[in-house]
Formats: C-alpha cells, sequence, structure tokens
C-alpha cells in the first residue's frame, strides 16, 4: 500500500481561543495542493470521503504518538476526520498563534484506482481543557456524521465537566485496563452510563476483551445435560494477572461476574462482602440460594497485568454436581482451556489460541455502530455493586 500526506501548520489570532475558520480554510487549501493533485497524473483518484468524526484525547506526547500509530491503522477501514487533542504542561497552549496542525493522509492498495483519504486535525491542549472541548469537537466536526470519541489512559471520571465532553459525542470510548484506582473508577464509570445513556453510548475496551470468555462460558449451557446447573450456582471463582510492580486492576473479573450476575437474575441487593479470603463476597440467585464470589491474583508478565486468567463456575443441586472452568494456561498464558465436568466426568474438554486482542483490533469493532449495547450496561451496573462491596486492601 502506498501513501500521499500533506500537512500544515495553522497559524490564527493569538489569544485564548482556537481559530476554527482558519483551520477549515486550511484543510480546504491541503486539497487543492499539487501533491494531492499529483495522484490524478497516475489516474489514482483521491477521495475526501468521511463516515464519522474520530475525537482522540491525549494525555501527554507519549500517548499521542501511540494514538498516531493506531488512527493511520484505522484509516483504511473507516475514513474520517479525526481530532486530536495532546494535553501539554502549558496552561496557556490556547494562546498560540499556532492554532493546529492539519494534514490529510491518502492510502490507495496496489492496482486500485481510488485512494481514500482521511483528515486530522491536531492541536496541543492545556492540562485542563474540559471546558473548552465540547464547544471545540462541535465546531470541527462534519455536521451529520456521527462522532466517537476516544479517551485512552485514565479518564476524569470524577470530574462533573467531562459529562459534557461524553455529550457531545455518540459513543465514548474508554478502557478500564488503564484505570489507576480501579474500584472507584468502575462506579463512576457506571454512574457516567446511568447519566449520559439517552444521547451518548458508553464503550469499554475490557469489555470487548472478554468477548471469548462470554462466549465460551456460554458454550458449556448450550448442552442439555449442563443446562441445569444455570439455577443452582454455588460459587464463582475468578483469577487475574498482576506483574510485579504492576497496578491492581480488576476491572475484568469485575465485569465478567456483573455479566453472569446480570444474565442470571443475581440479588445485588444481597450482596454482602465477607471478611475472608481477600476479594471475597457472597450474594444471592433470584431464588435466594448462597452463592460465593471470590477474586484473586497470580503473577504475571507486564502485558498480561489486568487481564482475566481464570472463571470456574461451581454448581449443586443436592444430587448432582458440576464444574465449569475456562483458564489461561501454557507457560505464555496464550492459550485458553475449557472443561465442564459433571458427577466427576469430563464431558466438555476444549482449548484454542487465544491472543490478547491489539487496540486497532478493539476500536474498529467500536466504530462500527453508535447504538448502546443493553447487556453491557446491565454488566456494569451489576459489576458496580462489586466494586463498592469487595476488599481488596492492596489497591494502588
Amino acid at each position: 500500500m502506498s501513501g500521499v500526506n500533506v500537512s500544515s501548520d495553522v497559524h490564527g489570532h493569538k489569544g485564548p481561543a482556537v481559530d476554527v475558520g482558519s483551520i477549515e480554510r486550511e484543510l480546504a487549501q491541503l486539497w487543492r495542493m499539487p501533491t494531492v493533485v499529483g495522484l490524478r497524473e497516475t489516474d489514482i483518484v483521491p477521495t475526501r470521503t468521511s463516515v464519522l468524526n474520530l475525537v482522540v484525547h491525549s494525555a501527554n506526547a507519549t500517548i499521542g504518538k501511540r494514538t498516531a500509530t493506531i488512527i493511520n491503522e484505522l484509516a483504511a477501514n473507516h475514513p474520517s476526520r479525526v481530532i486530536s487533542f495532546t494535553a501539554t504542561s502549558d496552561p496557556h497552549a490556547f494562546d498560540d498563534d499556532i492554532d493546529a496542525h492539519v494534514s490529510t493522509h491518502c492510502h490507495t492498495a496496489s492496482g486500485e484506482r481510488f485512494a481514500e483519504c482521511y483528515e486530522k486535525i491536531e492541536i496541543k491542549s492545556p492540562p485542563d481543557s474540559l471546558d473548552e472541548l465540547p464547544s471545540l469537537i462541535i465546531a470541527l466536526a462534519i455536521p451529520d456524521l456521527p462522532t466517537f470519541i476516544w479517551w485512552p489512559g485514565q479518564p476524569p471520571l470524577d470530574d462533573q465537566r467531562f459529562r459534557r465532553v461524553a455529550l457531545v459525542a455518540n459513543r465514548l470510548i474508554i478502557d478500564s485496563l488503564d484505570f489507576k484506582n480501579c474500584s472507584e473508577n468502575v462506579i463512576r464509570s457506571a454512574a457516567l452510563c446511568r447519566e449520559v445513556s439517552e444521547h451518548c453510548a458508553i464503550s469499554d475496551l475490557n469489555w470487548a476483551r472478554l468477548s471469548p470468555w462470554r462466549s465460551m462460558m456460554s458454550q458449556f449451557f448450550d448442552k442439555p445435560e449442563c443446562n441445569w446447573a444455570l439455577r443452582y450456582i454455588t460459587d464463582l471463582k475468578l483469577e487475574y494477572g498482576r506483574a510485579n510492580g504492576g497496578r491492581q486492576n480488576a476491572a475484568q473479573p469485575m465485569l465478567f461476574v456483573g455479566w453472569i450476575a446480570s444474565r442470571l437474575g443475581w440479588d445485588r441487593q444481597q450482596t454482602i462482602a465477607i471478611g475472608q479470603p481477600r476479594g471475597a463476597c457472597a450474594t444471592r440467585d433470584g431464588s435466594g440460594r448462597a452463592i460465593s464470589i471470590v477474586m484473586s491474583e497470580r503473577t504475571v508478565p507486564a502485558h498480561f497485568n489486568g487481564y482475566l486468567l481464570g472463571a470456574t463456575l461451581t454448581a449443586s443441586d443436592g444430587t448432582r454436581q458440576g464444574t465449569f472452568e475456562i483458564a489461561r494456561v501454557g507457560d505464555d498464558l496464550t492459550t485458553i482451556k475449557m472443561t465442564a465436568t459433571l458427577d466427576g466426568n469430563v464431558i466438555v474438554e476444549h482449548a484454542m489460541r487465544s491472543e490478547p486482542a491489539n487496540l486497532s483490533q478493539l476500536l474498529l469493532r467500536e466504530l462500527e455502530n453508535t447504538m448502546a449495547e443493553p447487556i453491557f450496561h446491565d454488566a456494569l451496573c451489576d459489576a458496580e455493586q462489586y466494586a463498592a462491596i469487595i476488599d481488596f486492601r492492596r489497591d494502588s
């Protein structure tokens, strides 16, 4: 695949504002530049086609460089107008007479006549720009196209102004794997989801990472001989990774138990903390039967920090006993094994290769639609309950 990129700085009026008009004029000028027109001389036609607005906020230059690479990968599937904000340490960043850096990026595969292009507007913002972001996004986004906001890193979920940012988007994409204080921020993300749900869908990339786990757990109970167990669950044990020196993050097991609890109708109002072991609680199903839940850590390499490593459901109706287990196995943890045992007899045993999905893959799926996902919303609301109750005691 070959590409043509042209770019320019936008100089506006010096002062505490971004000259949106100058940015639009400079973008239009880029399309008239000889470099882009030169594509036509090779019978390749550049197409200024955008299917969405993608707003990206990076908390620092390091995150900004990483997101720039991912944006370039996404553009091949979703031509868009990208509006990129990168926070700096300068509180007067909006006072500079250079308002933005604008560019067009055109890519064409071998033998193709049309080159799909996307536009990128890069703006350096002050460390605190939550007041200005909503109006800037509205002014710079292409009207009548869906707007997605991707906020890598720790979003300011504790700041009420962040609600205004979310409300200018059709979908806000966050990643609970980046949460610094996991329990608190799971609770805050659930609150945000409720507050903005009528206008903005919330996505969590960690929820997408759990997709194969949810699918495999469901497959156990597609078998008629296993279906009874869903009504008689007694224990749920979840194991997740924590690297040496890594931040404690139990968002994946919280979301997973939230998913199971919401699907099976467990009574969140009867969920109580129990003193030992750490990371444990008890709840009841819809019929009042007690269920023990334990979330525990295991030391892993840094790239598996916060990842779900094992999920085991145990069920008993007094006469039958069932165990349903999914676990990451092997030295590199890239194999997932699922095993079902009824009364001591293995009836399901299957293994599959499952490496962690990269960010580009996860984001591509999130950009497919703007609709809210009710199952995620229900799972997050239940996960909020466990985040508020379970005591990890070593959160950092």
